[in-house]
């Protein structure tokens, strides 16, 4: 199935000219990225196609660090063949970047992704987006398109590469070496865990890896969001270790079943059919086929976390106080007094890690006095507690 027509796109990229430092204001994570699946008889609108990618054009001026885009033409053989396009100027300041949108409706047959870049590590600046990576596997026939936005520690990540098989990189080196990207190493480290499981589900080996890197990551923040495609699906990940709200990621339309779907980071229209995925989350979409959403954690691998309850600056100490967390189950953090009145409590992400800051407010929002306090988390195996002590 090909895209054919190509629709004039003067007035959206005017519009995001005009309103480029609105986007910048709204961004708050590294990257964004765009994917589409479709069926071989979708008759989808190029003007949606082109409408998307115009508006992720204007998310170039807050991802300023280059733009990419890949896709698959459909073959003689019935196989499909991979195409990159990607720019070192930022998407709004760089032409060829509409020259690709054309390229990509006339060509294209059911897959892509878009990518937009704000570097956070290796190679940060004058270097087109690496992104979408092609990745292939070794040990078993597959192939993918992978886009991830977010930082990742390079470290545990390049150890747990080595870790699972040492030689690995040899034989699927990172394409950039030795000044690794986090995301290189990602796609890497994705494709390794299919590679090594080839009679486990693509699904079942993104869990694998995802819980590895998480056990792995303890002490800082880190942002797993990706998509990819090989062709005929596409998958989507949110999950992050921090802030339950560092990243998002929609899928549309919101609907049972659909010839066609589309991933994004945030909405690229106006549309009320976006779903927001939810935290911790895998999303297999396939053409004419139900969305399946998977959890990432779940008891058989709640191992990966261990629960825990720690005060990040000095205790006794004065307000306010910063509370990190790690959690294997939806739960709250409680805080008493002395006298096992409740003071307030703080709602937490499922199976996250993260800090919340309690400025010694209580549920009344009045300020409490200085003494003694017990923190408290309580999930279904376990009880994390803490004893504060508020300096006046």
């Amino acid at each position: 199935m090909k895209l054919r027509s190509i629709v004039l796109v003067t007035p959206i990229l005017i519009f995001s000219l005009i309103s480029h430092q609105s986007i910048r204001h709204k961004s708050s994570h590294n990257c964004r990225f765009w994917a589409i699946i479709m069926s071989d008889t979708t008759t989808i609108p190029a003007q949606m196609i082109t409408d998307h990618l115009m508006a992720f054009r204007g998310l170039g001026y807050s991802n300023d660090d280059g733009w990419g885009i890949g896709y698959y033409v459909a073959t003689s053989s019935s196989n499909h063949l991979a195409v990159i396009r990607r720019g070192e100027p930022s998407a709004p300041y760089d032409p060829r970047y509409v020259h690709v949108i054309g390229e990509l409706l006339n060509s294209a047959s059911r897959s892509a992704i878009a990518h937009v870049r704000r570097a956070s590590s290796g190679p940060l600046e004058g270097i087109p987006d690496p992104h979408p990576f092609l990745r292939h596997g070794i040990f078993r026939d597959f192939e993918m398109i992978f886009a991830h936005n977010g930082t990742i520690p390079i470290s545990p990540l390049y150890s747990l590469i080595q870790k699972t098989k040492p030689g690995y990189l040899a034989l699927n080196p990172a394409d950039y070496c030795p000044d690794y990207l986090d995301s290189d190493l990602f796609a890497i480290f994705i494709m390794q865990m299919i590679d090594l499981h080839p009679d486990s589900s693509v699904e079942s080996c993104i869990k694998i890896a995802i819980n590895q890197l998480a056990a792995l990551i303890t002490n800082t923040d880190a942002q797993f969001n990706f998509t990819m495609t090989d062709g005929h699906t596409l998958w989507a990940v949110k999950f992050s270790l921090g802030a339950s709200d560092a990243v998002s990621l929609y899928y549309y339309p919101g609907i049972s079943e659909s010839d066609f779907w589309i991933v994004a980071s945030e909405p690229l229209d106006t549309s009320k059919l976006w779903l927001a995925i939810p935290c911790s989350t895998l999303v297999k979409l396939v053409p004419d086929q139900a969305p399946v959403l998977i959890p990432l954690i779940d008891s058989d691998s709640s191992a990966f976390f261990t629960p825990s309850l720690e005060i990040l600056y000095d205790n006794p100490g004065r307000l306010p106080v910063e509370i990190r967390y790690r959690n294997n189950a939806p739960t709250s953090i409680k805080i008493y007094d002395i006298s096992g009145q409740l003071v307030t409590n703080f709602t937490l992400p499922y199976r996250q890690q993260g800090t919340v800051i309690w400025y010694g407010l209580d549920r009344h929002q009045r300020l409490i006095s200085a003494g003694n306090y017990f923190c408290q988390m309580i999930l279904p195996d376990t009880t994390c507690s803490i004893k504060l002590t508020i300096l006046p």
